[in-house]
């Protein structure tokens, strides 16, 4: 994270951070990204952004019913600005396929936002995206 990046206290935003660092390339796999997919049912190999945003969620003390799917988190909680500490809805392919990436906003910006999440080359960590791929922005309830 940059130093620039605005400091966020939201319990789900802190859980998140502690976890910066988790990554799918050991030996083996990684048993903590195997608790991440527990919690959705996702299966060993599949993609684990949406996995790792439900096993936050549910550490900060939220309650699901979460899936495997990213896009799904755009019925998580209320509709929200742009912000820090949002979970922010992006489209992978294209903005009508059903494949996306969910993390949590950490930067805001007009052309690009970080984003924290997981299976963000392959690990949990900060990372930028284009705003442009936003399709939804949630705040937790």
């Amino acid at each position: 994270m940059s130093e620039q990046s605005p400091v966020v206290d939201q319990p789900w935003v802190r859980i998140a951070r502690g976890e910066i660092g988790q990554t799918e390339h050991l030996p083996g796999g990684n048993p903590r990204i195997a608790e991440y997919r527990a919690v959705v049912g996702a299966p060993h190999g599949s993609d684990w952004c949406a996995a790792f945003m439900a096993w936050d969620l549910r550490q900060a003390g939220y309650s699901g019913p979460w899936t495997a799917a990213a896009r799904s988190f755009l019925k998580v909680g209320k509709p929200c600005e742009l912000k820090p500490g949002a979970i922010v809805v992006l489209w992978r392919v294209s903005p009508d396929d059903w494949r996306g990436h969910v993390g949590i906003c950490i930067k805001p910006g007009t052309h690009m936002i970080d984003l924290l999440g997981g299976n963000q080359s392959g690990a949990v960590k900060v990372k930028k995206y284009p705003a442009s791929r936003i399709l939804g922005c949630r705040w937790p309830t």
